[in-house]
């Protein structure tokens, strides 16, 4: 079975707090120990339990606790254990994730003139066949920091592009911003000399990847993207 690692992320934080606890646990638990809303959590919860990775239960107050309504409560099946120790068995894809990484910023840190337009295309290529989503998404991040790069001198008067990424507190809000700044600049005409069409054929794949992503990966991405943005937008 395939699942995402959003919805990865969630089944393993559900296997700790349930072995931890040892009882199943409250969909606003999961919600407070990942940061994101109650109705979120139950959502996903809810999604899970369709793939038959997690169960619900109703859990009702006993006695000495004073009588309330009964509440939702989660707990993961065998199923949802056995799929998370086989994933976690798997080649890790942060290990290609690295490499590529450095690569990519080894090649920023170097090239100049016509050699921009050169990687920037290098990588339009690569993103039409790329099937893994941090892979995916770390090329066109680059690809669309390399785009406002190319106009840069036309934006000295405003606020610095990289302030406003900065400045932009969610991680995923920050990734999914630089492809918003991207398309708004495309619409003045001032991105008309890249191969934007193409690049903004791209951004609803690339914010889905990121809406689906688990903390971790976003976190990678979000440092990848302060990283390239210091060489390329400074």
């Amino acid at each position: 079975m395939e699942i995402t690692p959003r919805q990865k992320e969630f089944l393993s934080k559900v296997i700790d707090l349930y072995q931890l606890a040892g009882k199943p646990i409250h969909y606003t638990t999961i919600a407070e120990k990942l940061g994101i809303s109650k109705w979120s959590a139950y959502d996903m919860m809810k999604l899970l339990e369709e793939k038959g990775l997690v169960r619900s239960d109703y859990h009702v107050p006993g006695a000495g606790k004073g009588v309330g309504r009964s509440s939702i409560v989660f707990y993961p099946t065998p199923k949802g254990e056995a799929l998370i120790k086989d994933l976690a068995g798997q080649v890790p894809e942060e290990k290609e994730w690295q490499r590529i990484k450095e690569n990519i910023l080894a090649n920023l840190s170097k090239i100049k003139g016509t050699e921009y337009e050169k990687l920037l295309n290098e990588l339009l290529k690569r993103v039409d066949t790329q099937e893994k989503p941090l892979l995916y998404c770390t090329d066109m991040t680059t690809a669309l920091l390399l785009v406002i790069r190319g106009f840069k001198d036309k934006l000295k008067s405003g606020i610095p592009i990289r302030t406003i990424l900065e400045e932009t507190p969610r991680m995923s809000t920050r990734l999914i911003a630089l492809a918003g700044i991207t398309m708004g600049l495309s619409l003045t005409g001032l991105a008309a000399k890249f191969k934007i069409a193409k690049i903004l054929r791209q951004t609803k794949k690339y914010e889905t990847y990121l809406q689906d992503m688990d903390s971790k990966r976003l976190k990678m991405l979000a440092e990848f993207l302060d990283e390239a943005s210091r060489i390329l937008l400074d």
